[in-house]
């Protein structure tokens, strides 16, 4: 069920907002706010534009242009509501969200097992077997051949392939991590 809920969340199932969409919100002081739909929670809309976030509670939203088109108030607010009950069943039943620094090391030292403290194991295994060839390639030169200059750069492709995993199953882990925070329809700092 978490799958589930985490699919919807994440895709954009679970509201028809998307991150490409434009809104022009007017607030009822008179003032216009336009941008992208970066996110919502707690009854506040996150609008990215100008490169800057905005913070504009539902509730001072006197009208709504989405993409251009003016739709009804009502299905806005019915919109956010269903991402606030998406991210709230998330946060009822969170996945594995170690922290960022723990899964980066574990995948430092072998690819994929990051992912696999996150839970993701379709990556661990994707990862492993890229991980085991490399590996293997090395192992079969040593093993079969008096040169092995083919060492230098496998083990550089390998520490590259390590680091992207590893970059990787923190970036994942960060972003668990912030959904799960009091501020998570806030743009991630830094």
């Amino acid at each position: 069920m978490t799958a589930a809920l985490l699919a919807a969340l994440l895709t954009g199932a679970a509201s028809a907002l998307d991150r490409n969409d434009h809104l022009a919100l007017d607030l009822g002081d008179g003032q216009r706010i336009e941008g992208y739909y970066y996110s919502s929670a707690d009854g506040v809309l996150v609008v990215s534009g100008d490169n800057r976030f905005e913070r504009v509670p539902v509730a001072l939203v006197a009208d709504v242009a989405l993409n251009g088109e003016p739709v009804p108030l009502e299905r806005l607010r019915r919109e956010v509501a269903e991402a606030q009950a998406a991210l709230d069943a998330y946060r009822a039943d969170p996945p594995s969200h170690p922290p960022p620094g723990v899964v980066f090391g574990m995948s430092l030292l072998w690819s994929g097992s990051g992912h696999a403290a996150l839970g993701d194991t379709a990556s661990l295994w994707g990862y492993s077997l890229v991980e085991a060839t490399l590996l293997g390639v090395g192992a079969w030169n040593l093993a079969t051949s008096d040169n092995h200059g083919v060492l230098l750069p496998l083990g550089g492709v390998l520490a590259v392939f390590r680091g992207y995993a590893a970059a990787e199953s923190a970036r994942e882990a960060r972003r668990r991590r912030q959904l799960l925070g009091a501020d998570a329809g806030a743009p991630p700092r830094g």
